[in-house]
């Protein structure tokens, strides 16, 4: 084999570690709101490890180097004029949308996250604006658990987002924490915090037959306004 085609199987076969994981060739990934190129979504074409000749005559870039093709996506109308604007901004100069340079775009893993698995539907959302699309990648980077990385299969979990009409959304994620493991509802609302509404946990330290336990919080304390066993009251309430 080549030296040219064996760098170009490297490229095809690397692995990298996104925001939420591990990343291959062939996966599904958006590109966070705090990059210059924001909130696109494309698939991985190549990766180019730090130290492979490929990298290091391409970039500088002191993190591995990942060719995104942002143009593989069906974008609405709509979403392609806030790219174009987008880009117009950035280069100071009025710009089309294909005009774009986004079919091949090398991004750094902590720019991205990987949505590969996720259902049509919120693929669609995910489409359709930038507000949708920045809602989700807070939501994914303020999840505490993270993206796991499920193995052989690589079907990943991804919190459930819910647009709201007044621009906010809510975000449904598990966590596993040993003790306490649940599903816990938060606000999301650009350029704020998530604000957790409520959660259900299996509490150990509950008599039996009463771990399964709810919590809903009010918007001017930090401590849940109610949190009670589901079967009828037990224990006191844990830390949360």
């Amino acid at each position: 084999m080549s030296s040219k085609n064996l760098n170009e199987k490297i490229a095809r076969e690397a692995t990298t570690i996104c925001i939420n994981g591990k990343l291959c060739v062939g996966d599904l990934v958006i590109s966070t709101p705090d990059d210059d190129y924001a909130c696109l979504i494309g698939t991985v074409l190549a990766i180019n490890p730090v130290g492979t000749p490929e990298h290091d005559a391409e970039t500088e870039n002191e993190t591995d180097d990942i060719h995104v093709n942002f143009m593989a996506m069906e974008y609405p109308r709509r979403r392609m004029k806030e790219i174009a604007a987008m880009f117009s901004d950035l280069y100071v100069e009025k710009k089309d949308f294909w005009e774009c340079p986004i079919d091949d775009t090398i991004m750094s893993p902590e720019c991205l996250i990987r949505i590969s698995g996720i259902d049509s539907e919120l693929l669609h959302r995910l489409l359709s604006c930038e507000d949708n699309a920045k809602l989700f990648c807070q939501g994914a980077k303020a999840a505490a658990y993270g993206f796991p990385d499920s193995g052989e299969g690589r079907n990943a979990i991804f919190p459930v987002i819910k647009p709201l009409p007044n621009g906010t959304a809510l975000i449904a994620e598990t966590w596993d924490e040993p003790e306490y493991p649940g599903i816990r509802i938060s606000l999301c609302a650009p350029g704020r915090n998530n604000e957790l509404l409520c959660f259900v946990e299996h509490s150990s330290i509950k008599p039996a037959g009463k771990e399964l336990c709810i919590a809903a919080y009010s918007a001017d304390h930090d401590e849940p306004a109610y949190y009670e066993s589901y079967n009828g009251p037990g224990s006191p309430s844990p830390n949360v």
